[in-house]
Formats: C-alpha cells, sequence, structure tokens
C-alpha cells in the first residue's frame, strides 16, 4: 500500500511525456509565464477535447496516470487545468479562478476557495466542493441560483522534483444540439470554453473520438482549427505518448527564438516602466527628491529642444521621416518645428497675407488709359467694383482697377494739399486695408506655436513620469506657466497690431528705394514704347533678302515720350500714392514678420519655456506642495512591486534563455 507522499509521486509514464532536454527547454517557459506573460508567451499545454462522453478523461489518465474523475456531474461541466511544476517537494493545491465577467464580490469569495490534498482519492470530494462554489447544480433538478456549466476554470497545481513542467486541460465535452439537461445557452458556452483554449497558439490539441462513431462526422473535428490529417490508425498508449512528446519538443524548439525576442522586449519595457515610476516615495523629503530629479532631467532636455541640441535616446529613439509637425516624434525637436513653422508662416503671409493682389503689368499704358475717369468727373457717382479673395488667396486686381481704388480712397482723404499732390495719411488707410489679413493670420501662427509647445511640454512630461504625477504636476505648475505666456503672447501681439493700425511710420531706405524702382519701371516701359514708335525699317536696295535697314528718329522719340504728361493730376497723385503702397506694405510687411517671430514667439512663446518646470521651482515648493504632488498611490506602489518582481525573474529567465541557446540550435 502506498503511503500519501508515494501516492502524488510522479510514475514512469508521466515523466516520459518529456525528456530531460524537453524538460529544459520547458522548464525556461515555465519561468516565463511566472512572469506574467502568459498571454505572449504561452505555457504549452496539452488539451483533451470531444464529443460528451467520448471517453477524454480515460485518455488523459491513460496518458499521465492521474485518475480524473469522470463522473459527468464534475469534471465535464468545467474545465480542468492540471498545471505540472518542478519543485523540491511533492504538494497538491486545488484552487477556482472565477470567470473575469462575474461581479467583483463574487470573485473574491471564488478566490478564498483553495485546497491542498496528499492523494489523488480526494479529488473527486475537492471537486465536488469546488462545483458548488462555481454554482454548478450536481442534480437533474435545477434552480435559478445554480447552473450546468460554468466559465470558472479549477486549478489543479501538482509539484514534485521530477514532474514536467506541463499543463494539461480537461474541457467539457461539446454538445452540438440542447436536450433536457443542456440549454441552448449551454451549447454554447461549452463551444466558448473549447474555443478559448483550442485558439491559443501554443496548444497542442488532442481530439479524443469515440471509436464506435465515423470521425469524419465528429463536431470537433470541424472546429476551425489547422489540423492535421486524421488517422484512423488504433494508437496504443505507449506510441501516443511518445508522439506527443516528439511533437510538444519540436513545437516549444521552434518557438524558442520568438520567446527569447519576446522576453528582451519586456524587459526593456518593464525597465522602461519602473524608470518613469522613480524611486519609493511616501514621506515629504522623498516626494521633494523626486521632484529635484524629475525637474533637473525635465529642464536638460527642454533646453535641448529648445536650442536644437538633439543628442540622446529622446531626441532618436523616434524619427519622422516626414517630418510632420503633428507627430509626437517630430514634435521632440522643438526647434527645428519652430522654424518650420515660422518659415510656413512668413511665406504665407508675403503670397497671401495681401487683400488685393495688384497686377502690375502693362502699368505704363495704363497709365495714359484714355478712359481713365477722375473721382471728380462727370462719371464719378459710378461705383467700382472691387474682386473679392477667395479661399483666403488675394482677390486679383488689375493695374487700372487699383488707380481707381486708389482714386476713390484719394477722394475721402482729401485735405488742403494742392491738385496733383495726395494727403499723405491716404498711404495709411490704402495700407490698414491691404493688410486688414494680418491680425488673424498672425494669431493663428501664435496660437499653433503656443499649442506645439504644449504637446512638447505634455509628452515630455509623460515620457518622463507616471500619469498620476504628471497630471497633478501639469494642472499645479505647467497649466498655470502656459496660461501666463499665452496671455503675454497675445498682449504682444495686441500691441503690435496697434502699431500696425497707426499711420506708417519709416525710416528704412528700403522704402524709397522700391519707390524709385517703381517709378524707373514705368518710366522704362515709355520708353520703350516710344522709341519703338519712332523706329522704321526700310529694306536694303538691290537685296532680295529680308535684310532691312533699321532707323530710330531720336527726336520723335524724345518728343513723345515728353508728351506723355497727362494732364489728369489726379490720375498722377493714384500713381504716386499706389507706388507708395507698394513700398510701405513691402517695408512693414519684413518688419511684421520679424516682431511676430521675434517679439512675440521668441521672446514669450519659446524662450525660457525650461524654466516651467526646473530645480528652481522645486526648491520654492512647500513639503505639503510636494507630497501632493509626488506621493505613490497604493496602486503605483503593487506596481512598483510588480515590475521589481517581474524584472528580477525576467533577468533570470533571460540568463536561463542564454545558457540553453544551443539546445534551439542543435
Amino acid at each position: 500500500m502506498n503511503t500519501p507522499e508515494e501516492d502524488l509521486d510522479t510514475t514512469t509514464s508521466l515523466e516520459s511525456l518529456q525528456t530531460k532536454e524537453q524538460r529544459e527547454v520547458l522548464d525556461i517557459v515555465a519561468q516565463l509565464q511566472k512572469c506574467g506573460l502568459e498571454s505572449v508567451l504561452s505555457l504549452p499545454q496539452l488539451v483533451v477535447c470531444g464529443e460528451q462522453s467520448a471517453g477524454k478523461s480515460s485518455v488523459l489518465e491513460a496518458l499521465t496516470e492521474i485518475p480524473f474523475p469522470r463522473n459527468d456531474n464534475l469534471c465535464t461541466r468545467f474545465a480542468a487545468e492540471i498545471i505540472l511544476h518542478r519543485a523540491s517537494s511533492n504538494s497538491f493545491t486545488i484552487k477556482v479562478i472565477p470567470e473575469p465577467d462575474r461581479p467583483a464580490s463574487e470573485q473574491e469569495s471564488i478566490k478564498l476557495f483553495a485546497e491542498s490534498i496528499i492523494s489523488f482519492d480526494e479529488l473527486p470530494r475537492v471537486m465536488g466542493e469546488a462545483m458548488v462554489v462555481m454554482g454548478i447544480d450536481d442534480s437533474a433538478k435545477s434552480d435559478s441560483s445554480t447552473r450546468a456549466f460554468a466559465r470558472d476554470v479549477l486549478s489543479i497545481e501538482i509539484e514534485g522534483p521530477s514532474r514536467p513542467q506541463l499543463t494539461l486541460v480537461d474541457l467539457p465535452g461539446i454538445i452540438e444540439n440542447d436536450t433536457k439537461d443542456a440549454t441552448k445557452e449551454d451549447v454554447k458556452l461549452v463551444k466558448a470554453i473549447t474555443h478559448h483554449y483550442i485558439s491559443q497558439p501554443r496548444t497542442i490539441c488532442l481530439a479524443v473520438v469515440a471509436g464506435t462513431s465515423d470521425y469524419a462526422n465528429q463536431g470537433i473535428l470541424t472546429r476551425p482549427l489547422q489540423l492535421q490529417e486524421p488517422s484512423s490508425r488504433n494508437w496504443g498508449i505507449d506510441a501516443l505518448r511518445t508522439r506527443l512528446s516528439r511533437l510538444l519538443f519540436s513545437h516549444v524548439k521552434s518557438e524558442l527564438p520568438k520567446l527569447r525576442e519576446d522576453l528582451e522586449k519586456a524587459l526593456t519595457e518593464s525597465k522602461g516602466q519602473l524608470d518613469v515610476l522613480g524611486n519609493p516615495r511616501a514621506m515629504s523629503h522623498e516626494c521633494k527628491t523626486y521632484l529635484a530629479q524629475l525637474s533637473l532631467d525635465f529642464h536638460e532636455v527642454c533646453k535641448a529642444a529648445i536650442g536644437g541640441h538633439y543628442e540622446g535616446d529622446y531626441f532618436n529613439s523616434a524619427i519622422d521621416p516626414t517630418f510632420s509637425p503633428t507627430s509626437t516624434a517630430t514634435v521632440r525637436r522643438l526647434r527645428a518645428v519652430i522654424q518650420f513653422m515660422n518659415t510656413d508662416f512668413s511665406n504665407h503671409l508675403r503670397t497671401n497675407g495681401h487683400k488685393y493682389q495688384i497686377d502690375t503689368s502693362g502699368h505704363a499704358v495704363a497709365a495714359i488709359d484714355d478712359d481713365w475717369i477722375s473721382p471728380q468727373g462727370h462719371r464719378s457717382s459710378e461705383k467700382v467694383i472691387l474682386p473679392k479673395s477667395q479661399a483666403g488667396s488675394p482677390a486679383r486686381m488689375s493695374n487700372a482697377l487699383a488707380l481707381k481704388w486708389v482714386g476713390q480712397a484719394l477722394m475721402r482723404t482729401r485735405g488742403r494739399e494742392l491738385g496733383g499732390n495726395f494727403n499723405p495719411l491716404l498711404v495709411g488707410e490704402l495700407f490698414w486695408e491691404q493688410s486688414s489679413s494680418w491680425h488673424l493670420l498672425a494669431k493663428s501662427h501664435v496660437d499653433a506655436v503656443a499649442q506645439t509647445c504644449r504637446r512638447f511640454l505634455l509628452n515630455l512630461l509623460q515620457e518622463m513620469c507616471p500619469e498620476d504625477v504628471c497630471s497633478r504636476l501639469w494642472s499645479s505648475q505647467i497649466q498655470d506657466g502656459l496660461k501666463e505666456r499665452s496671455v503675454s503672447a497675445t498682449r504682444e501681439l495686441e500691441l503690435l497690431m496697434e502699431d500696425i493700425k497707426s499711420y506708417p511710420i519709416n525710416y528704412n531706405h528700403y522704402y524709397t528705394d522700391t519707390i524709385k524702382k517703381r517709378r524707373r519701371d514705368r518710366d522704362k516701359e515709355a520708353l520703350s514704347e516710344c522709341l519703338q514708335q519712332s523706329t522704321t525699317d526700310t529694306p536694303l536696295p538691290g537685296c532680295h533678302s529680308t535684310h532691312s535697314s533699321t532707323k530710330i528718329d531720336v527726336d520723335r522719340a524724345i518728343d513723345q515720350y515728353c508728351s506723355r504728361a497727362d494732364p489728369e493730376m489726379e490720375k498722377h497723385s493714384c500713381e504716386e500714392a499706389l507706388d507708395c503702397l507698394f513700398s510701405i506694405y513691402k517695408v512693414s510687411q519684413k518688419t511684421f514678420i520679424a516682431n511676430i517671430t521675434t517679439q512675440v514667439i521668441e521672446r514669450h512663446i519659446v524662450r525660457g519655456l525650461e524654466k516651467i518646470f526646473s530645480p528652481v521651482t522645486v526648491n520654492n515648493l512647500s513639503e505639503s506642495e510636494s507630497q501632493a504632488i509626488a506621493s505613490e498611490p497604493s496602486l503605483a506602489k503593487r506596481h512598483r512591486e510588480f515590475l521589481e518582481d517581474r524584472i528580477g525573474k525576467l533577468t533570470d529567465g533571460h540568463q536561463v534563455l542564454r545558457d540553453v541557446t544551443s539546445i534551439a540550435e542543435s
């Protein structure tokens, strides 16, 4: 008669499921599973599935020599996971893992169930008690408080010095149609349980078919699986055990490279998460020390980003090849993004900042156009219809129409000036209308840069500290600082716009240079036209080719050029005023772009951004403020403990995995 310890000892049959080499490989998988990577590195398991009463439990018992209960009211009502672990001593523990969809109170109650036994003879009794915990009805009668099947899992963990590392699962028998003992909901539930297990990537499915049935008509073989061609051979248990052993080992060996890759990734991610959590902090001095180090790191990276010094992992761990200003990787290089945005603003203001795009080609002809009507002439009552801009682009206007537009403004601003002259304030009115979109374009640009800086700071903070610290630090320190900067930038922009809305003041010689150039261009066109009109081509006598003699009547050209003086004085005034508008607009545009990018963007938005959260800021915090910002919640403490434990196991598993590399490559 066996003693209880002998009863739990591993049999020769069970040991033959895995060779020494196989156990070494699966030992690694077991360690990785305990690191919390079950969903990625699932432990290879053997799942026995099939129709109800097909003999699944009998096959599993024959393979493992573990006496699974075969009563329909027990194992077949739920999934039973038999988890085999290698340990220094024998143990047999039974637990119930509640389904995730149960209410939290029920889950906590079910988790309290745990039994340790010393003999397989006790297994049916404990399973019966587990059914009560699950709320499964073990009789033909049922009521609203019980169920026939459950998604809960019976976990049977068997440990011993010679146990293989393996998980074996006995699933409820598949029911194809509802009966008096199984409703339609029961049928769906059993199929869902089966699918959950057989769909796992490292699962070996052993589909059991009753010997009295044709396997082609078995429902389990119609599951959506990549099944090997079923064999009609009558496998002996020893042959089947050998077949499963080889299949399991080859499968695990092929997975080793992926296991190693996933482990490296998990280890790197876990260390990164632990770095973000920082050191433990419960006391106020610990909180302040943590914030001081965090602010120092934050200050250094922020200053580097503003200065355009992109050394280090933060700037080079992810690079957007398209350099999209909206991508997180691009925003990290803050100075480059701001330069890009400023350049885009400058180009946009130059091409779309003016209200009217005046076509200056042929303006010499327009200057002597006989259709010119003085604003005070007999047709002055006719309304000049000005073009409207479309889709944010300037409205196109001919030079002749531009002169009429200026003429209307000249008439409105007439003072005591002599005929042929114009009120100097006329240029200001024309300039205000031509630059009327500057404020909107500048405000949009300032807001966009401010938003980009906000995104940069938030992304940086999220990279460096836990979510709870980031949220409190953002709301208590950084958000107010950004708001102050935005208010200051808006105030500066309004001051600049007040300057723009005042009459232009200029001391830049570019203004007069532009006026002179426009006048010279107009004179060149007029002179060129006079020369063409005073030029005659005479065929050469006796020459049968197309050669001719060209003669320019210089006196005639001079007379025509001098006689082009337009007697309409108002038109001359409009031409002069339009020249002044072109010149002052160009000068003011350059100044405005420089002022927006320097006095608004740089001075109020960008410069000193790293000081918004620096060691100086932390030093000025009181102990209570430091603790309110950086104190660690209990959830974070538990997460740190989990990460530390996980990293320790991953590190050990990494070392073991390296030691067995030769096994996978052999």
